[in-house]
């Protein structure tokens, strides 16, 4: 099993009949064991979700343009690891197309990496999120 954070659309109104989810539970059915997120309500509807996964199941996700892969153990993006400058410029892209303009992807991660982990920028992504919840 891999452990991985991973960005995701939310689906659902945030009713009780009709609860937010990750969109990612919902476009596959995998056993995704301790997901746990922060929901981000509004544009854009984003989730960052911690969950419990195999390599395939990953290796799935990683090919699917609708997520993307903030860090996952025991595979080569581990969390105390720095993105590279592709991975920066392809996380930057990714929060593009899910609808975040360039001060929002300013406020959530910042400009550049500048030595900050993978988790540290997830991290602030999660807070800018929580910041947003209404």
């Amino acid at each position: 099993m891999n452990t991985a954070e991973i960005i995701t659309k939310t689906v659902g109104s945030g009713t009780i009949d009709n609860p937010f989810m990750p969109q990612l539970t919902q476009d596959y059915n995998f056993n995704m064991s301790d997901y746990t997120g922060v929901y981000g309500i509004g544009v854009p509807n984003s989730i960052v979700i911690r969950c419990n996964l195999t390599a395939e199941q990953l290796q799935i996700i990683e090919s699917d343009n609708n997520y993307y892969i903030l860090w996952d153990i025991p595979n080569p993006k581990p969390p105390d690891g720095t993105p590279s400058a592709d991975e920066w410029a392809r996380l930057n892209a990714f929060l593009a197309s899910q609808g975040y303009t360039p001060q929002e992807r300013r406020d959530a991660i910042g400009i550049t990496p500048h030595g900050r982990s993978r988790m540290e920028i997830g991290n602030g992504l999660i807070g800018w999120l929580k910041d947003r919840k209404p």
